[in-house]
Formats: structure tokens, C-alpha cells, sequence
């Protein structure tokens, strides 16, 4: 490195650093005392009480994803107020410990692919359409099939709402973005119609953009059906081959931030997952969401446990 490319760097992090100590100088003005004690206070001096938070305003994170985590873990969950996990390796019990603890919760559903671990893998292998990039014990699906709509409606979804969850995260209506053809288009419209008629609960899909396009351009009230939209690595990207997480270019970056900002200005809450492994990118992760509204969350884990 020349010495004009040092310059350059420790100047970006002077920068960075003086960045960061401003933001923590503003959060800490803006910030009231979470507890005074003020027993021997009267009536007539209530004002100076003000400046400080009642327990609702020292929140809990909003949410986090934990799709990897087991039951035997449940502790790590409580200090959000929604998770979403994968509960059909959870009890009832299980469900009802985080509600006790004010969580919502709410259960990946896998409805565009299978991975090979499922029970119920070798009872739709006949229906797989393609590898899964990334992932090989997993394949795309055919959700036009009427046996996987009846399957995932009346099976899957009924035993999580049996055990008592809030909703639904529903994972890789993507298949539409591989396989653009209108079946696919239908049969996943067909399901979430059915999870919406028989269980009024709330749907959080994770991404699935092309279908919201073609549903939005088809005058589908959309959003009726789906009350959420989730967005993984909007800032970052992770390299499967070599393990590697890198931050995405900056056109990718807007095209993403464009999206979500569409999406909120038509109803649904926007979730957000991030990935990182050094304490900057969780900086510069943070500092991109500070005022968009969004629930975000970092995982340091592409396994998301």
C-alpha cells in the first residue's frame, strides 16, 4: 500500500470514528434515565419526572430470526418481541413459554422448496423442479401441485397453529422468480389464500418481490393476505463457496432500499435481515436503518441459530 493510500484509509477512519462518537453523543442526549427514586416527591413537583422513561420505553429488540435454533434454547429468545422459528420442531409448551414472556411468535413455513431432512421429503421428491443454488439438500418445488397446497394448508399449517403460534414466515415464494410461469404464480396465490381463509393469522412472506409485482399488476388485493415482507442481505452478501461475507454493490444496495421503500408505502410491515461479522458492518448496518421504520435484524450466522 503507497502512502497515499494510507492517508486516504486512516482518513476514512478518523472520519468513521469522529461518525460514531457523534451518534452516541445524540442518542445520549435524546435518551432519558430508564429509573429515578423519588419516594419523598410531592404532587406539585411531577415535572421532574418527565425525564424519565416509563418500562414501556426501554424496549426489547423487535425481532429475530432463529430458524436454526432448537427448543432446548429457549432462553435466548425471550429478550425479543418477535421471533420467528421453526416450530414444528417446537411444542405447544414451547410456544406458550414465549408467550408467558410477551413474545410473538411466528413459524417458518417452507412453501416454494423441500430440503431433504423433511419427514414428508420422499412424499413430494415427484414434484421437485431443480437444485436449489447453495443449498443441496434442498430443491424448488411445483406449488401448482393440488396435493402440496392441501398438504402445507391442511397438515403444516394447521399442526404450528395447533401449537399456538402468531403466524406464519413464509419462505421461498421466490420459485416464482426461477420458474416465471403463471401456474407457479397461482398455486402460490392458492396457498396463501388458504392460510389466510383458514387461520386469519398473521403472514410475513421473505421476499418474493416478483410474485408481489405480478399479484399487484393483477389487481390482487395483496396485502390483505399478506400483512409483512422481509428482506435478507440488502447491504451485504455472503460467498457460499468461500465462506466469505462482502458488502454489495452500491447499485444493488439502492435498488433494494428502492424496493422496500415501495413495498411500506403500500401497507406491510418491512422486517430486514442482515448478516455480519465485524462490529463496523453492524455500525453501518444500524446506521442505514435508523430512521426507515423497518425491524431489522443482524445475524452473525447464516444459519441463523
Amino acid at each position: 500500500m503507497n502512502i497515499k493510500s494510507k492517508i486516504a484509509l486512516l482518513s476514512l477512519i478518523f472520519l468513521f470514528v469522529v461518525g460514531l462518537n457523534l451518534l452516541m453523543l445524540l442518542v445520549a442526549a435524546n435518551k432519558r434515565p430508564a429509573l429515578g427514586v423519588f419516594v419523598g416527591l410531592g404532587p406539585d413537583e411531577l415535572e421532574k419526572l418527565v425525564s424519565y422513561q416509563s418500562g414501556a420505553a426501554n424496549k426489547r429488540p423487535a425481532f429475530g430470526v432463529f430458524v436454526g435454533l432448537g427448543p432446548d434454547e429457549l432462553e435466548k429468545l425471550v429478550s425479543y418481541q418477535e421471533v420467528i422459528v421453526d416450530a414444528g420442531y417446537f411444542s405447544q409448551k414451547d410456544i406458550d413459554f414465549l408467550h408467558q414472556n410477551n413474545v410473538k411468535v411466528y413459524s417458518y413455513l417452507n412453501i416454494g422448496s423441500i430440503e431433504s431432512f423433511r419427514p414428508y421429503y420422499n412424499e413430494f421428491q415427484d414434484i421437485t423442479l431443480g437444485d436449489y443454488e447453495n443449498w443441496p439438500d434442498e430443491k424448488w418445488l411445483d406449488v401448482s401441485s393440488n396435493r402440496w397446497s392441501h398438504y402445507v394448508i391442511n397438515v403444516l399449517a394447521k399442526d404450528l397453529t395447533d401449537k399456538g403460534v402468531d403466524g406464519f414466515f413464509i419462505d421461498n415464494t421466490d420459485v416464482y422468480s426461477i420458474y416465471p410461469e403463471d401456474k407457479i404464480y397461482d398455486g402460490i396465490l392458492t396457498i396463501l389464500k388458504g392460510l389466510k381463509q383458514n387461520y386469519d393469522k398473521k403472514i410475513i412472506l421473505n421476499s418474493g418481490f416478483d410474485f408481489l409485482d405480478k399479484a399487484l399488476s393483477e389487481n390482487v388485493d395483496i396485502f390483505a393476505i399478506v400483512q409483512g415482507v422481509t428482506r435478507e442481505s440488502v447491504l451485504t452478501t455472503v460467498d457460499f463457496a468461500n465462506k466469505t461475507l462482502s458488502v454489495r454493490p452500491r447499485e444493488e444496495v439502492n435498488w433494494a432500499l428502492n424496493r422496500l421503500k415501495q413495498m411500506k408505502a403500500l401497507g406491510p410491515e418491512i422486517y430486514v435481515v442482515e448478516y455480519s461479522n465485524t462490529p463496523i458492518v453492524d455500525f453501518f448496518i444500524r446506521l442505514t436503518y435508523l430512521f426507515s421504520g423497518y425491524k431489522v435484524y443482524i445475524a452473525n450466522s447464516i444459519e441463523l441459530n
